[in-house]
């Protein structure tokens, strides 16, 4: 009896041992399946970091990339700023140059149509005679005013005595003969002066008399009037 308690004792005692054993063979085997699966996921994390981090150094480099086109477009900016000064300079001048041209343009049309009116001008073929300003009748003072005893001019002017018929008082005229060519000022009348002469004052008789009679080519330049 009692070598079959102390039998039954050890079996049990086996039994417990194996159960005790399976236990912890049973522990062993989640921990190694838990450890094989945290292992798993650990593996994932550290490619998804490596991925994370080749991602980080493509976009660095895509930075990098990046801020060099800037550096580029700036300096493109600054270049093209450059021009863009120059071009607006040269604009300007081109601009100043188109109104100054534009002025001499307006100056050649005024000058064209001064010339045309010039052409237009009354022409008339004269004859001249010369007279001194004490002559015989002669005051030294003109038709219009003007003391000439003492000059030949008006103004810088030549003085001369017309027809106002045909050429009026106060008329500026250019006199031009073979040999000179002069303005003259429409300041005096004469009672020989009649239709187609012409009387210039002269310094001397002398003069006068040397010079005699001349044909010449009259041209009204500014008409003068009646008064």
């Amino acid at each position: 009896m009692n070598a079959f308690l102390g039998t039954k004792g050890m079996l049990m005692k086996r039994k417990h041992h194996l159960v005790s054993t399976g236990i912890i063979l049973s522990l062993l085997g989640s921990n190694i399946i838990i450890g094989s699966q945290y292992v798993k996921d650990s593996n994932e994390k550290q490619k998804e970091i490596n991925i994370q981090y080749k991602i980080i150094e493509q976009n660095k480099k895509k930075q990098t990339l990046l801020e060099e086109k800037s550096v580029k477009n700036t300096e493109k900016i600054d270049d093209l700023s450059i021009k863009n000064s120059l071009l607006t300079d040269e604009l300007n001048k081109v601009k100043l140059e188109n109104n100054q041209l534009k002025t001499e343009n307006e100056s050649l049309k005024k000058q064209l149509i001064e010339k045309k009116e010039a052409n237009k001008k009354r022409q008339l073929n004269m004859e001249l005679t010369y007279y001194v300003a004490d002559c015989r009748g002669c005051s030294g003072i003109t038709k219009t005013g003007i003391d000439v005893s003492n000059t030949i001019y008006y103004k810088g002017m030549r003085v001369i005595a017309t027809d106002p018929r045909v050429i009026k008082l106060h008329s500026i005229v250019r006199i031009q003969t073979k040999t000179e060519s002069y303005i003259a000022y429409a300041a005096d009348t004469g009672g020989a002066i009649k239709n187609n002469l012409v009387d210039v004052l002269v310094s001397s008789r002398s003069e006068a008399l040397r010079l005699g009679r001349q044909n010449a080519v009259v041209t009204i330049l500014s008409e003068g009037s009646d008064i």
